[in-house]
């Protein structure tokens, strides 16, 4: 049954599309490889990616960037490439204050608990920045600690995200749009 599978398959003629976006003020640029297959590569400023879309839903794989969030396409390809999200130091310590100050108002801990818990976790964030989840969590007393920590993609990879894949969509929609005479 495969054999027949990929006989089909292999009968179908794959389209390849290239699109060189160029860096603006020396930054930012990116050459992406897609075919009709669902695949999408690039090399880029800000780091290399790859996946494939095997069930896109769409005729043609171009139109794909501009019906899905940035967002959702940064995740699949940063799962793609083994890539792990980073800790988010201010949101996690924004998180776990956020939680000893409600508690103490609807009495669930103490003054105390949460006094010796507010140094703690404002001692770790000032030492040790953004390496302070496990100094914290491993000195903690709050039950469930670690749903107080907050992951975030790099750097480099939002700027693929916000700066590249919109550039990127903009010129699929240029060779998808007809040309005016």
């Amino acid at each position: 049954m495969l054999s027949s599978r990929k006989e089909i398959f292999m009968s179908e003629k794959i389209q390849y599309w290239r699109y060189e976006i160029p860096s603006i003020d020396g930054e930012g640029w990116g050459i992406f490889l897609l075919d009709s297959t669902g695949l999408f590569s690039c090399v880029t400023d800000y780091g290399n990616y790859s996946f494939r879309w095997t069930h896109h839903g769409m005729d043609d794989f171009r139109k794909f960037f501009d019906r899905n969030s940035y967002g959702y396409i940064l995740n699949k390809l940063h799962l793609g490439c083994g890539k792990t999200q980073e800790l988010d130091a201010e949101a996690t310590l924004k998180n776990i204050v956020k939680y000893i100050l409600e508690a103490r108002r609807d009495g669930s801990i103490d003054e105390d608990f949460a006094r010796s818990e507010y140094d703690h976790v404002w001692s770790c964030y000032n030492d040790y920045d953004d390496g302070m989840f496990d100094p914290w969590y491993y000195g903690t007393e709050i039950d469930d600690a670690y749903e107080y920590r907050c992951l975030d993609y790099s750097p480099d990879d939002k700027a693929l995200r916000d700066n590249l894949l919109p550039r990127l969509t903009e010129a699929i929609q240029k060779d998808l749009s007809p040309v005016e005479s």
